[in-house]
């Protein structure tokens, strides 16, 4: 076995995660662990994510950023990192990699972009979506673009028993990403706030620090946003 990429993990959808998930997510990296220590795959990667920070304080987050007040789940990811790192070795070639917000092609829909598409999908000529706070932005970065770093970090000796952001260090308006999304359906569409989609401590900008990333792997081209916008909507209206 050359590469395994472990992404495998109990998330908090619908805003529930419990204890048993926290174990569970716990045990699947135990077992990954234990997989490999028999197999001995030339390099491991484990998805990590950006819940370990908690709430975030600050525009730019990397690595280092000081980490806040995790939920459970972020914990939950936090201990996985914990745990890999901990067997890492030159023996043990494993990275942690921490993406920041995927999109693109088979986004689920309990994420923000594939949520705003099922709500837009599911009406005739027009309607209202739902939506939570529009005056933020965020660091989305295109699927095929993940993909292909990860294989960039696989296949590099540097990137050995560290934790990169996986992001492009660019943050697009969410309004932005509605208004295309509504432009590119023809409908007519009410914008509403929903209440229960608001969230606490929600900054209004914040951005992932590449600068680790670059180095490793040099320059990367990243996809625009509404390149891979495109492409999720021809996906999700097939």
């Amino acid at each position: 076995c050359d590469i395994v990429i472990h992404g495998a993990a109990k998330s908090p959808y619908n805003n529930k995660f419990n204890s048993k998930d926290f174990k569970a997510n716990i045990l699947m990296t135990e077992s990954v662990i234990k997989y490999s220590k028999k197999f001995r795959p030339k390099k491991i990667i484990f998805l990590s994510s950006l819940s370990v920070h908690g709430t975030i304080m600050s525009k730019e987050v990397n690595e280092k950023t000081k980490i806040n007040k995790p939920d459970l789940y972020g914990r939950s990811k936090l201990a996985q990192t914990d745990l890999s790192l901990i067997w890492q070795s030159k023996q043990n070639p494993l990275l942690v990699v921490r993406p920041f917000n995927i999109i693109g092609l088979g986004t689920p829909n309990h994420l923000v972009v594939g949520n705003f598409l099922q709500q837009i999908n599911s009406m005739n000529h027009e309607g209202i979506l739902r939506t939570g706070n529009l005056s933020t932005a965020r660091d989305f970065i295109d699927i095929d673009d993940a993909v292909r770093i990860m294989w960039k970090l696989a296949h590099s000796d540097r990137s050995y028993g560290e934790v990169i952001n996986l992001c492009r260090n660019e943050a697009v308006k969410i309004i932005d990403i509605v208004n295309y999304l509504i432009e590119s359906s023809g409908k007519k569409i009410e914008l509403i706030t929903d209440k229960s989609r608001l969230r606490k401590n929600d900054i209004p900008i914040h951005y992932g620090d590449n600068t680790k990333l670059k180095d490793i792997i040099g320059e990367f081209k990243f996809t625009d946003w509404n390149t891979t916008l495109r492409k999720t909507i021809n996906y999700h209206v097939a």
